[in-house]
Protein backbone atom coordinates (compact mmCIF):
# COMPACT_ATOMS: atom_id res chain seq x y z
CA UNK A 1 0.00 0.00 0.00
CA UNK A 2 1.17 3.34 -0.23
CA UNK A 3 2.53 5.37 1.47
CA UNK A 4 5.30 2.69 2.32
CA UNK A 5 4.67 2.40 6.17
CA UNK A 6 8.34 3.19 6.56
CA UNK A 7 8.01 5.72 8.83
CA UNK A 8 4.85 6.27 12.17
CA UNK A 9 3.74 9.52 10.01
CA UNK A 10 2.64 7.15 7.38
CA UNK A 11 1.85 4.08 9.59
CA UNK A 12 -0.59 7.02 10.91
CA UNK A 13 -1.69 8.06 7.72
CA UNK A 14 -2.75 4.43 6.55
CA UNK A 15 -4.62 3.81 9.53
CA UNK A 16 -6.77 7.02 9.20
CA UNK A 17 -7.49 5.69 6.03
CA UNK A 18 -9.12 2.57 7.07
CA UNK A 19 -10.74 4.45 9.39
CA UNK A 20 -11.98 6.56 6.57
CA UNK A 21 -13.15 3.72 4.42
CA UNK A 22 -15.30 2.56 7.74
CA UNK A 23 -13.52 -0.07 8.35
CA UNK A 24 -14.52 -0.90 12.18
CA UNK A 25 -11.99 -3.34 13.11
CA UNK A 26 -8.57 -3.26 14.30
CA UNK A 27 -6.03 -2.51 11.67
CA UNK A 28 -2.95 -3.83 11.15
CA UNK A 29 -0.16 -3.12 9.45
CA UNK A 30 3.16 -4.14 8.06
CA UNK A 31 5.89 -2.00 8.50
CA UNK A 32 8.84 -1.30 6.10
CA UNK A 33 12.82 -2.19 6.79
CA UNK A 34 14.44 -0.02 3.49
CA UNK A 35 17.50 1.48 3.26
CA UNK A 36 16.21 4.96 4.41
CA UNK A 37 15.82 3.03 7.70
CA UNK A 38 18.03 0.28 8.31
CA UNK A 39 20.43 2.17 10.06
CA UNK A 40 17.89 4.21 12.23
CA UNK A 41 17.49 2.28 15.25
CA UNK A 42 14.85 4.81 17.22
CA UNK A 43 12.14 4.57 13.52
CA UNK A 44 12.88 1.03 13.61
CA UNK A 45 11.90 0.81 17.26
CA UNK A 46 9.06 3.34 17.01
CA UNK A 47 7.74 1.55 14.39
CA UNK A 48 7.53 -2.25 16.63
CA UNK A 49 6.33 -0.42 19.47
CA UNK A 50 3.20 1.54 17.38
CA UNK A 51 0.06 -0.58 18.18
CA UNK A 52 -0.97 -0.46 14.34
CA UNK A 53 1.71 -2.33 13.06
CA UNK A 54 2.51 -6.30 13.59
CA UNK A 55 6.16 -6.51 12.69
CA UNK A 56 8.37 -5.59 9.49
CA UNK A 57 9.16 -6.41 6.21
CA UNK A 58 12.10 -6.20 3.88
CA UNK A 59 13.18 -7.19 0.55
CA UNK A 60 16.34 -8.25 -0.50
CA UNK A 61 15.45 -8.66 -4.14
CA UNK A 62 15.06 -6.21 -6.61
CA UNK A 63 11.53 -4.02 -6.54
CA UNK A 64 9.55 -2.06 -9.63
CA UNK A 65 9.63 1.75 -8.80
CA UNK A 66 6.07 1.61 -8.40
CA UNK A 67 6.26 -0.52 -5.49
CA UNK A 68 6.93 2.37 -3.20
CA UNK A 69 9.56 0.22 -1.43
CA UNK A 70 13.52 -0.30 -1.86
CA UNK A 71 15.14 -3.34 -1.23
CA UNK A 72 17.78 -3.17 1.49
CA UNK A 73 20.36 -5.32 1.36
CA UNK A 74 22.16 -7.95 3.25
CA UNK A 75 24.68 -5.58 5.55
CA UNK A 76 21.25 -3.59 6.25
CA UNK A 77 19.57 -6.51 7.33
CA UNK A 78 22.24 -8.13 9.72
CA UNK A 79 22.52 -4.23 10.85
CA UNK A 80 18.58 -4.10 11.88
CA UNK A 81 18.82 -7.72 12.68
CA UNK A 82 19.68 -6.94 16.46
CA UNK A 83 16.83 -4.73 17.28
CA UNK A 84 14.20 -7.49 15.26
CA UNK A 85 15.38 -10.35 17.45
Amino acid sequence: SLPPTTTIAAVELEAEAARTEGLLIDVGLWGGLVPANAADNGTLAALLSDPHVLGLKAFLSPLPPQAGYEAVSVAQLEQAAPLLA
